[in-house]
């Protein structure tokens, strides 16, 4: 697939960001996850075995799966841009890609007080895509 190499592109300048992004990864309007991308020398991938199976990219975790369910509200309220997960240990940001062909940019985060700075630069990177 062609658009492989523009995604794994993607992943990668979405990484380059902020330090404190850990996982960057596209997924389809079903939720699955097409490509993928870490933070080199995490020492703790936190998704990585719910993400990876045996290197490929498999189906993501429930919470993902609330966001295509929301996507269903979308004929009475218009485009779902975005939704933030905050949970105790990170931060999942999931971010449609206009145009895309309801294509979905995934983002994991460290714990931190800065998230709306880190949601803000991810926002205004896609937005130029």
């Amino acid at each position: 697939m062609k658009s492989d190499g523009l995604y794994h592109d993607l992943c990668s300048q979405v990484l380059s960001l902020d330090r404190r992004i850990r996982f960057a990864g596209i997924l389809d309007r079903e939720g699955k996850l097409l490509v993928c991308k870490f933070r080199e020398n995490l020492l703790t991938p936190l998704v990585k075995s719910s993400t990876l199976d045996h290197g490929k990219p498999k189906q993501v975790p429930t919470f993902i799966e609330s966001f295509v369910a929301k996507k269903k509200l979308e004929l009475a309220l218009g485009k779902l841009n975005y939704e933030f997960n905050y949970f105790e240990r990170v931060g999942v940001g999931i971010f449609r890609l206009v145009g895309k062909q309801d294509m979905y940019l995934c983002v994991s985060m460290e714990s931190t007080a800065v998230y709306p700075n880190i949601l803000s630069k991810i926002k205004n990177y896609i937005a130029t895509i």
